[in-house]
């Protein structure tokens, strides 16, 4: 769908909402199915139809300030739902992996080098399996891993594991598995794909 056919759809959803009468339960639901551009889209939509209303001097009007202030609530909530996490967290810091060292086996070697990007773009299922252990979108480590991000290092980190890696390098992801202390399963899992 190109992004212009996406506007489109948007703004008439926009629309329908606003002809219904502007419910705001109309707009969450309407939100909950966008993604950010047809959010802001959306948005954009209903303000003008509410300053054209208010223009023409409908009598009927309700509040548009107050109904723009609920669909923004309503777009919030939504979008915090959308990402299911409980907020940003920067990845390339220690803290949220030193949380979720358990879900790594403890093994903080090789949670210094996922959170270091020293290892290269591991498969969906791992990616997921982050995510969840760090509570963030599957969209955030994505990001983290990708390549041309963050340049990889964590100040200091690479000369506190025992497997030192240079500023900048990058281990083989399976490499890196297979080094790991964790429980064959749990090796098994993340290498299949």
């Amino acid at each position: 769908m190109s992004d212009q056919t996406h506007a489109d759809g948007a703004r008439e959803e926009a629309d329908r909402v606003f002809e219904a009468g502007s419910d705001p339960h109309d707009a969450e639901a309407s939100l909950a199915r966008m993604d950010e551009a047809g959010r802001t889209e959306f948005l954009g939509r209903l303000a003008v139809r509410a300053a054209l209303r208010d223009r023409e001097g409908d009598e009927g009007a309700i509040d548009d300030l107050g109904l723009l202030e609920g669909f923004e609530r309503a777009y919030a909530a939504a979008k915090a739902r959308s990402t299911g996490v409980e907020g940003f967290k920067d990845l390339s810091k220690p803290a949220p992996w030193v949380a979720a060292m358990d879900a790594f086996n403890g093994d903080d070697e090789f949670v210094m080098k996922l959170c270091g990007r020293h290892v290269s773009q591991p498969p969906a299922r791992f990616v997921r399996y982050v995510a969840d252990a760090l509570g963030v979108g599957v969209g955030q480590v994505r990001q983290h891993f990708a390549p041309g991000g963050h340049a990889p290092g964590i100040a200091g980190a690479e000369n506190k594991a025992s497997g030192k890696l240079g500023k900048g390098r990058v281990e083989d992801f399976a490499e890196a598995v297979q080094a790991a202390d964790i429980p064959e399963e749990l090796r098994a899992r993340w290498l299949a794909e």
